[in-house]
């Protein structure tokens, strides 16, 4: 029997950058453009919440953690474990930006928080009622190394079969 499951994929939060683009802003936007990339994101974990999603699924350039200061950190952990408390996985797989080793020591990230390895492909089996039922494979991305589409294959045994990477534009023709 196949059991579904639901997911929401995100990246590309950049909590560490101002939007953009605008020439002139209003005082009254100004305290609500300094708060835009956090109110976007803390939307993505919301709607993930009130969907009753299984697992969320995010793939890179979520933050730069040097840039943020603890603010950026602070809030992901937050959120994550708002997740934690609904039963909702997180599967990351990190840019050069927030790759795994660039997390700042001190910042735990709670237990329900799966990252994909810096370089080479992870595995995660997601679990619902004791079965597998699907296969998330990822990679956090170092700078210099393209990924191939053989490090994604599809699972022998017929899960379902997620990929997680980010790349830029110019290295998706490889996959």
């Amino acid at each position: 029997k196949v059991r579904g499951f639901r997911f929401i994929h995100a990246s590309d939060f950049h909590l560490e950058q101002p939007p953009r683009g605008l020439t002139e802003v209003p005082d009254h936007l100004r305290d609500l453009l300094l708060d835009a990339a956090y109110e976007a994101a803390s939307h993505v974990f919301h709607y993930a919440i009130e969907q009753e999603v299984d697992f969320v699924v995010l793939s890179g350039d979520l933050l730069d953690p040097d840039a943020t200061g603890p603010r950026g950190p602070l809030f992901l952990i937050d959120q994550f474990q708002r997740l934690a408390e609904h039963g909702i996985e997180i599967y990351w797989a990190g840019s050069p930006l927030d790759a795994p080793e660039q997390w700042p020591d001190g910042f735990a990230l709670p237990d329900s928080v799966r990252r994909f390895p810096a370089g080479s492909t992870g595995e995660y089996l997601f679990h619902q009622g004791g079965f597998p039922v699907a296969r998330l494979l990822g990679q956090s991305r170092v700078t210099g190394r393209r990924a191939v589409a053989t490090d994604f294959t599809r699972d022998e045994t017929g899960l379902f079969t997620i990929g997680v990477l980010h790349a830029p534009e110019s290295e998706l023709e490889s996959l």
